[in-house]
């Protein structure tokens, strides 16, 4: 189904419903929310597992002992299938109460009229948005309204073995390993690979999102901008930047041979000791920490060219488009909204960063192990542009031909042309 004619068959599925006056569903709905007897349901979607869902679980559990009017029920879909089955549901006006979106993905989400507004409603109930990171709530503003309540931000952070380190005397008194440039940083790396050959000196995923999310990250430390314009429908990647960009990473795989092509499971290498250090997201802190204890190493994500910038992007809680949602669960959901960023250390829990400001700045957070070492981050996290038409983030056909770079299927000349086709040809499609 092509994306522009999703909007047109919501119209034709709303006009029906009037006709048809009340389908099974919204009969069920509405004697669920209106019944005296039974609490309010809200029917939540999310795309949570592994330490995320545990964290998640936990905090419906404890909002629902709390708030025993209201019952949030938890229904975890497949992340690869999440966006499918979120655009499917709506169509066929079987839509949860309320889902998750990736910050990056709300302006396709509202282009297709998945999801509605938000900002009338949250503030309504008492969410207000001055209270959240500003970058975060910016990257869900579409045309002067927000179409979403940002929960966090995830990005890299630079992971480190503070036992093998410390074995090979690459530690300084403060048990942290001294770095200031990207040279700076091969040079350790080709330390670690002289000194114990049977180490991988870095963990790094050798395909999909994690090279392409490395890529953008140097490419904004060397003060590149945006790689594309929606409103212009076109690539917009400086070359020079690019290329330069493109070798941080090639190099890494290729020329200096400081991570292993295909890796199969990166924090299973870390977390078993053959790594010195690893670049993964936030999220895995807490089961890293559980596994190394005091042998491990956290570091917010390092400037290692002229300007510290780490791609980043966000959970964010979304309304999508349901005619059967009453205002009595609508306001419900908001109350379990506001009662997560609220509390946005519990979800801290699971490694990422909370955007309530409030939250950053808790006792309960700065507990938490290694927080205190990349709250900071927040200041300088870049988010992908976001796009009506195209999600970049998790783009098969952009990720395959960095993929051929990293391969040496192709030179990164020629792959930084594919690069720029591949977008040209997405945005314009």
């Amino acid at each position: 189904m092509k994306k522009n004619s999703i909007k047109l068959y919501l119209l034709l599925i709303s006009i029906m419903l009037v006709i048809a006056g009340c389908s099974s569903t919204s009969t069920q709905v509405e004697n669920e929310s209106t019944s005296s007897d039974s609490p309010t349901k809200v029917v939540f979607w999310d795309l949570f597992s592994g330490n995320d869902g545990t964290v998640m679980t936990e905090m419906v559990n404890e909002f629902n002992k709390e708030h025993p009017s209201i019952k949030v029920e938890k229904i975890t879909q497949e992340w690869g299938e999440y966006y499918t089955k979120l655009t499917t549901s709506v169509l066929g006006n079987k839509a949860p109460d309320l889902g998750i979106s990736h910050a990056t993905r709300v302006m396709q989400l509202e282009h297709e009229g998945v999801i509605q507004p938000m900002g009338e409603i949250a503030e309504a109930n008492g969410i207000n948005f001055d209270d959240l990171s500003e970058n975060a709530v910016n990257s869900t503003i579409i045309e002067g309204t927000n179409y979403a309540v940002p929960l966090d931000y995830h990005a890299f952070l630079l992971f480190y073995n503070k036992k093998l380190l410390g074995d090979l005397n690459l530690l300084n008194d403060e048990g942290i390993p001294e770095f200031n440039s990207y040279e700076e940083f091969i040079s350790l790396l080709e330390k670690v690979k002289e000194g114990n050959p049977d180490i991988t000196p870095l963990a790094l995923r050798g395909q999909g999102t994690h090279p392409l999310r490395l890529w953008y990250t140097f490419y904004k430390q060397q003060g590149g901008g945006d790689i594309y314009s929606s409103k212009d429908a076109k690539a917009t990647i400086d070359k020079e930047i690019g290329k330069n960009s493109l070798e941080a990473v090639y190099d890494l795989y290729n020329t200096y041979k400081v991570v292993p092509p295909k890796i199969e499971n990166i924090d299973e290498m870390f977390q078993s000791g053959k790594a010195a250090f690893m670049i993964n997201v936030t999220g895995a802190v807490d089961n890293t920490y559980k596994v190394l204890g005091d042998d491990l190493g956290v570091l917010k994500f390092p400037t290692l060219f002229d300007k510290p910038s780490v791609y980043a992007d966000s959970h964010t809680f979304i309304l999508p488009t349901n005619p059967n949602r009453d205002e009595k669960t609508t306001k419900a959901a908001m109350t379990f909204v506001k009662w997560v960023t609220d509390n946005g250390w519990k979800w801290s829990k699971a490694g990422h960063l909370p955007v309530s400001k409030n939250a950053l700045d808790s006792k309960e957070l700065k507990n938490q192990p290694f927080r205190s070492e990349y709250e900071s981050e927040s200041e300088y996290m870049e988010y992908l542009p976001p796009n009506e038409k195209v999600w970049f983030a998790n783009s098969s056909e952009l990720m395959d031909v960095l993929d051929s770079i990293w391969i040496k299927n192709v030179s990164v000349e020629e792959g930084l042309e594919k690069v720029e086709q591949v977008i040209n040809d997405q945005l314009q499609d």
